[in-house]
Order: structure tokens, then C-alpha cells, then sequence
């Protein structure tokens, strides 16, 4: 019903749940509380969420369950980041790549690997994302799952990014875009649009910005995103037009579309979930 979109009989099946509780073992309790914890995300009760997915790794634990302490690790390290602290988000990332063999749970430690790259983007430390990146780049592309394998190109975009290699980051970017079109996973390209936005910026290329800017609403109003997420995109295109564009902007707008409410077609690719 979740995944559906159908939210408010999401949450009558867990109250349903919950009064039955008392007669759950602790693995039994500690998957549900990860998976009222992905229902509590969204619909943006992320402090209720954060204190069901601490209740969950406790459980886990406790039932002698270490991948399922380390799925609901990379859960709170994503909500982490989402919520704006990266740096919790790195510990609860590395927490859970110590729980995995990598050759066991491939999927999962990738996961891993994605959280603490965009951690410590997020805190300016890309020199250090780079060779934990390079390290585990072949480690996507062994997953076999074509959306993992142009991720990675979206991290390493971030990664030439934060160490000022724009033009290397530009064409990561784009292409990365592009993928994301072809699968349909629009809302991932926005994201990816914001950081070409930051590129296009950071290396003074305003005319090619002010395209970008232009050609983001069309492009995806025509392919049905949210109202609310078209508002984000219009305020992309004021500020680049007003020429009151920066960093802070963008990252302001990528936050608003990150914390938004957004219906399942454009919900994001989420990992562990």
C-alpha cells in the first residue's frame, strides 16, 4: 500500500500492527519498525522515522541479525543526510559497512560505498571520497543493475565536482541525466540537473545555466512531475534569471525537493529500503 501510494491505509495497517506487538519476536518487531519507518518518510515525519529505524537497529541487533542492523543503518544514514546532517550520516554509513562481507551482500555494501561518497561531498571532503569511490567503482557495475551503474557516474561527477574538475564533472553529469530520462526515473534527474546547475555555475558558465534553467520546466512538466516540484524548478529559473543565482540557492532548492512530500512516479531510488 506504500509503495502504491496509498499512505493513509499504509498507516491504518501498521496502527493495526502495532497493537499486536506484545506477542512479536524481536526480529519480527525490528522489520516492521524499518518498515513504518520508510511509511513515516513519506509522508515527512522524519523524527518519527529517525526514532523507529534507532528502535529497529537496536532489534536487529539484539536478534543476532547483522545484515538487517546494517539495511536499516544505510535507512538512517540516508534520512540523516536528507535531514541536512551529514556527518551522522558518514558514522551510520561506515557503521553498516563494518556489518557487511562485501562478496556476501554485494548490493548491500554498494549501498554503503554511495552513503559515506555523498556524505562527505556533502561536507566538502572530496578528496576523500575520491579513492573510496575508485576503490569500489567495479563493485556497481558487479551488481548488475543498470541504475547502480549510472549512479556511480553521478558520484564520481560529484566527487570531480568538489575537487574542481569541472569539465570532467559537466560530462558525468549529463550523461548521467540522460540515463536517468531513459529509465523514467525523473525525479533522480532533477537532482542530478541540480548538481549540472552547480558545475555550470561554479566554472562561470552562465549562458549554458540559464539554458539549463529554461529547458527544466518544459522538459518535465511534459513528463508529469509534481506540482510542487515544477515550484522548485520555477525558482531555479527566477533566481538565474534575476541573476541572484549561487551555491546556496541551489543547495536550497535541492533540499526543498529532497524534504518534499512527492507522489510513488517520482518518489527516488532509495537503497536498503
Amino acid at each position: 500500500m506504500r509503495v502504491a501510494g496509498d499512505l493513509l491505509e499504509a498507516e491504518i495497517i501498521f496502527r493495526r500492527l502495532r497493537e499486536e506487538r506484545q506477542h512479536q519476536n524481536l526480529a519480527v518487531a525490528a522489520e516492521l519498525a524499518s518498515l513504518e519507518a520508510s511509511l513515516c518518510i513519506d509522508q515527512r515525519r522524519f523524527s518519527d522515522a529517525e526514532r523507529l529505524l534507532v528502535r529497529a537497529i537496536g532489534a536487529f541487533r539484539c536478534a543476532l541479525d547483522p545484515n538487517g542492523e546494517a539495511r536499516t543503518c544505510i535507512q538512517l544514514g540516508n534520512l540523516l543526510r536528507t535531514t541536512g546532517r551529514p556527518g551522522d550520516a558518514l558514522v551510520r554509513h561506515a557503521q553498516a559497512a563494518a556489518l557487511i562481507d562485501a562478496e556476501v551482500e554485494p548490493y548491500l555494501f554498494v549501498c554503503t560505498v554511495t552513503g559515506r561518497v555523498n556524505a562527505l561531498c556533502d561536507l566538502d571532503r572530496a578528496a576523500d571520497a575520491e579513492p573510496l569511490l575508485a576503490t569500489h567503482a567495479a563493485s556497481y557495475a558487479a551488481c548488475d543493475d543498470v541504475f547502480l551503474a549510472h549512479h556511480c557516474r553521478m558520484l564520481q561527477g560529484r566527487v570531480a565536482l568538489g575537487l574542481g574538475r569541472c569539465g570532467e564533472a559537466q560530462g558525468f553529469f549529463r550523461t548521467t541525466r540522460d540515463a536517468y530520462l531513459e529509465l523514467g526515473r525523473d525525479y533522480d534527474a532533477i537532482l542530478v540537473s541540480l548538481y549540472l546547475a552547480d558545475t555550470l555555475l561554479a566554472a562561470g558558465k552562465m549562458s549554458q545555466l540559464r539554458r539549463l534553467a529554461t529547458d527544466l520546466i518544459p522538459l518535465f512538466r511534459s513528463r508529469g512531475v509534481a506540482r510542487e516540484t515544477l515550484a522548485s524548478l520555477r525558482l531555479l529559473a527566477q533566481a538565474v534569471t534575476a541573476e541572484t543565482v549561487s551555491a546556496a540557492v541551489l543547495e536550497k532548492i535541492r533540499r526543498q525537493l529532497e524534504t518534499s512530500e512527492h507522489p510513488p512516479h517520482e518518489r527516488p531510488v532509495t537503497t536498503a529500503e
